[in-house]
């Protein structure tokens, strides 16, 4: 797949519309594996608040966001589902919907408890970068980046840039997006 050719328009300044991912065979497989991962059975539970701003539909969307770019980007089979995990249980630690820069870590753990987590290290590295710091400025995060191993700090930062991408493109819904 990381060899797939983008689709004609992608390069264009042409707007994207759902019915256009849901119709065309070049997105079936974003189609597929957005409908395979939102049936997870017992996924409300790993929530706190499921029905929240932060709760199930929002993981839903935020997988979405994290297919698409994937897609668009050509990244490999390893990093995908590195970030459908990241996408879909980024939020699991919130305990509410206000300001919180430490949810991230909680997700992390509650990940972990639950047998969520990657079970190769250095993919649970790169995961536990991730969600941790989903919800901090980039500029710490880019400074804690140091203490990632050396060999794995850039796919991490562009897997992390992936994700907080993802769940920024959520925020249309609030009109929170900062472009």
């Amino acid at each position: 797949m990381g060899n797939r050719m983008k689709p004609e328009w992608a390069g264009s300044d042409s707007p994207l519309t759902l019915r256009e991912v849901m119709d065309r065979p070049e997105w079936s497989p974003v189609v597929h594996s957005y409908e395979q991962y939102s049936q997870i059975a017992g996924f409300d539970s790993y929530f706190e608040r499921p029905r929240s701003i932060h709760g199930v539909k929002h993981a839903w969307r935020v997988l979405f966001h994290t297919l698409m770019i994937c897609e668009l980007c050509a990244l490999p089979a390893p990093d995908r589902e590195l970030l459908i995990s990241a996408a879909l249980y980024h939020d699991i630690g919130r305990e509410n919907d206000g300001l919180c820069y430490v949810h991230g870590k909680r997700s992390v753990e509650k990940m972990a408890a639950l047998n969520l987590a990657p079970a190769d290290p250095t993919d649970f590295a790169t995961m536990k970068f991730m969600v941790t710091y989903h919800c901090i400025d980039d500029r710490q995060a880019k400074t804690d980046l140091a203490k990632v191993d050396s060999g794995a700090r850039e796919r991490t930062w562009r897997l992390f840039s992936v994700l907080k991408d993802a769940d920024g493109l959520d925020r249309v819904r609030i009109n929170d997006l900062d472009v």
